[in-house]
């Protein structure tokens, strides 16, 4: 449910804030100056047309950080020029992620507290990177997807740990993105 949440955000902080959805993500990202998407607009992110590739395991790819993180989405091939086509893609929300929590302030799950599930009285039954005791689909219980995908591209590496609890999400350690 990362996206919906993830554009929920979004379409809150543009109503809220007058994000204006139409910044270039270079604006916001310095980091992606210089990179193929840098011109690439908010909404394409959001409406997967970016030019980001479906998936790539940015973990993997450089240092394990958010700054790690934007210098491997900066030397990403993309799968076209920005608005060309739509592709699903998971780094293309990552991006948009990081934007989120750069204008926002505050890291993603905060954003969506304080944004969705408090004002709606949701904070017990929905939040963002759940407790790791709390069903979910399969395969974010042991990670066999992304080993596979991992695997077919020769890398040796391990997806990411757990995240640390969050108070609006219960004890225990979290999923992250």
């Amino acid at each position: 449910l990362t996206k919906p949440l993830a554009t929920g955000t979004l379409l809150l902080l543009a109503r809220r804030d007058g994000l204006d959805l139409d910044r270039p993500l270079a604006e916001v990202l310095p980091e992606l100056a210089g990179s193929p998407f840098a011109g690439a607009r908010l909404w394409q992110c959001a409406t997967h047309s970016a030019s980001f590739p479906a998936w790539a395991p940015l973990y993997a790819l450089g240092e394990r950080s958010p700054a790690g993180y934007l210098g491997s989405l900066a030397r990403l091939t993309p799968n076209g020029p920005v608005g060309a086509k739509v592709e699903y893609s998971c780094p293309g929300f990552i991006a948009l992620g990081q934007v989120l929590e750069r204008l926002g302030d505050a890291d993603l799950a905060t954003l969506f507290r304080e944004l969705v599930t408090d004002p709606l009285g949701l904070t017990d039954e929905l939040c963002y990177a759940p407790p790791l005791d709390t069903p979910v689909a399969p395969g974010e219980r042991d990670w066999f997807v992304e080993k596979a995908l991992l695997a077919e591209l020769g890398l040796a590496a391990d997806p990411p740990p757990p995240l640390p609890a969050r108070a609006s999400c219960g004890a225990g350690p979290t999923r992250g993105l």
